[in-house]
């Protein structure tokens, strides 16, 4: 292998690079909140998705998921951004999209709900896969 071919793998390694980065800093998604509660406690639990990867319950760092995964999720949760649903029953689950535009959209449904979207469902069980 000569110089020439050394140069131009490594520049085609750098594009790719920069590429990737740019996805998901185009991402309007600035991070994710997801979990449940209700019940005869009424106690909620939350979990958040942050635009670095970063995945906490409450305030308590769980862990860091990859690029790919990231911009999966974020991808998904585009499509709901402006998805309107609120019905909870005793026991619910939630999803909070927040964009960058400081815009916030809450979806909230019962476990049994069977009316919601079935994206929702889908990117909900998604993002529980990711703090297991």
């Amino acid at each position: 292998m000569n110089l020439r071919n050394i140069i131009i793998g490594l520049s085609v390694i750098m594009l790719c690079s920069c590429v990737a980065g740019r996805s998901l800093a185009k991402s309007d998604i600035d991070e994710l909140l997801f979990g449940f509660g209700g019940g005869f406690t009424g106690n909620v639990t939350t979990y958040s998705l942050k635009k670095d990867g970063s995945i906490y319950k409450g305030d308590v760092f769980l862990k860091k998921i990859s690029k790919k995964e990231l911009s999966d999720i974020f991808a998904k949760s585009k499509i709901l951004a402006d998805y309107q649903y609120n019905n909870p029953s005793n026991m619910y689950l939630f999803l909070v999209i927040k964009s960058k535009s400081n815009k916030e959209n809450k979806i909230v449904w019962g476990m049994e709900n069977k009316e919601v979207d079935n994206k929702v469902t889908v990117l909900y069980d998604d993002l529980k896969k990711l703090i297991k």
